[in-house]
């Protein structure tokens, strides 16, 4: 699980095993990391969408939490890329639009 930032005490992470073909970006947050950590897709405007909160993290850390993840998405992106060896990133809202998953 490589973690990309620490927010709040919580950790902004991947999970390593995200499937084949591999998901769009997205990232996990709890306080420690776990597969059933809170998922947030992140959209190719920079912007954030929840997938679910299974962490039960608090809605006011969670904006919080979302504003400063929407800040530095490029730099998610980047370290998506690195991490999982793909030389383009997939987000979630193009990948819909293409009429898949």
């Amino acid at each position: 699980m490589p973690k990309v930032m620490e927010i709040l005490g919580y950790i902004i992470y991947f999970w390593s095993n995200e499937g084949r073909p591999l998901e769009p970006l997205h990232i996990h947050i709890a306080k420690e990391p776990t597969p059933n950590g809170t998922k947030v897709w992140l959209l190719s405007n920079g912007k954030t969408k929840v997938v679910h909160n299974k962490s039960q993290i608090p809605p006011k850390d969670l904006k919080r939490l979302l504003s400063v993840i929407e800040e530095f998405s490029d730099d998610i992106a980047v370290k998506w890329k690195e991490h999982f060896k793909v030389e383009q990133v997939r987000y979630k809202d193009q990948y819909d639009r293409e009429g898949s998953r």
